[in-house]
């Protein structure tokens, strides 16, 4: 009967291993992907900067900042939120 109590507890301890390496596996390519993105963006901006292009990423981000300012408090407090993801 022992020996069924530990199998159930190991079997537990296993299937929590498991969900917090999925878990970090998500975390991991989530963060990749954030990292891409911040390096286009980047790289889009500079490439505005050297060279004429018919995309205008610094424009894009003033309109979406003046969007949250034009909305008023609640415009402001959605900027906050907005940038406490971005830590």
């Amino acid at each position: 009967m022992l020996s069924l109590v530990g199998s159930t507890t190991d079997r537990k301890q296993k299937g929590e291993n498991n969900m917090k390496n999925i878990a970090g596996t998500i975390n991991e390519v989530a963060g990749a992907f954030v990292t891409l993105i911040k390096g286009l963006v980047v790289a889009a901006i500079f490439a505005n900067i050297l060279f004429t292009t018919t995309f205008d990423p610094v424009g894009g981000i003033v309109d979406l900042v003046n969007a949250f300012l034009g909305g008023g408090l609640a415009g402001l407090l959605g900027l906050m939120v907005f940038a406490s993801f971005s830590k």
